[in-house]
């Protein structure tokens, strides 16, 4: 079993694909959980201790180098990327977790993506650093995602479309045709992209129109 520390304890979701992964497979022993928030220290969460904040997390990975951290830190992408790039600078192993369930076969995945059951991924897809998946999400072969993308429950994506990183992409939003998502941009829930959206924009409707932030 590897030892696994969870940063962030306020996505619970990935304790139980923690359990779904070892439930096919022993692979993950969880150590516990890291968080910045000092009050939560010392307390539980599901029966995993809550050990303490990213001084910690230095001090046990000089102790255990073999250990491995996932982000959990998912209140918004930019704090997610921060955590990211915190861990990352430490040197220290970084996990993806996915369903047994989840077929990837021939799709590339990056370092610390999140991909729970429900989740269909196409061949020839290639997924960045730090990507959460959520439940439902659909996409298709030949698509590319970059690093710290948010894509929220029932996405659908067509094939050859290209989402540049740090894009977050509202529950059941739609592409066709092929389309490139700029990075940074926002898509609203349940929007149907039919055409390029510009890096830094903010998309709702059907089809998807840009609207002032």
């Amino acid at each position: 079993m590897k030892k696994l520390l969870i940063y962030g304890a306020n996505f619970v979701d990935t304790i139980r694909l923690v359990h779904e992964i070892n439930a096919h497979e022993p692979t993950w022993e969880i150590i516990g959980f890291i968080d910045d928030n000092l009050e939560l220290v010392n307390t539980r969460i599901y029966n995993y201790p809550i050990l303490g904040n990213h001084e910690y997390l230095k001090e046990y990975i000089s102790r255990y180098p073999d250990v491995f951290v996932f982000n959990n830190v998912n209140p918004s992408i930019a704090t997610h990327k921060l955590i990211g790039q915190r861990i990352d600078a430490l040197q220290v192993q970084v996990p993806s977790l996915i369903n047994p369930d989840v077929n990837t076969e021939y799709v590339t995945i990056g370092k610390g993506a999140f991909i729970p059951k429900g989740c269909i991924v196409g061949c020839n897809t290639v997924i960045g650093d730090y990507v959460t998946f959520r439940y439902g999400a659909i996409v298709s072969h030949d698509v590319k995602i970059g690093d710290y993308t948010f894509i929220a429950p029932g996405f659908v994506c067509t094939s050859h479309t290209i989402i540049e990183p740090e894009t977050y992409l509202g529950a059941s939003s739609t592409t066709i045709n092929g389309v490139t998502i700029g990075g940074g941009s926002i898509v609203g829930a349940s929007t149907l992209i039919n055409k390029n959206v510009h890096s830094g924009a903010t998309v709702i409707g059907v089809p998807a129109r840009e609207i002032d932030k």
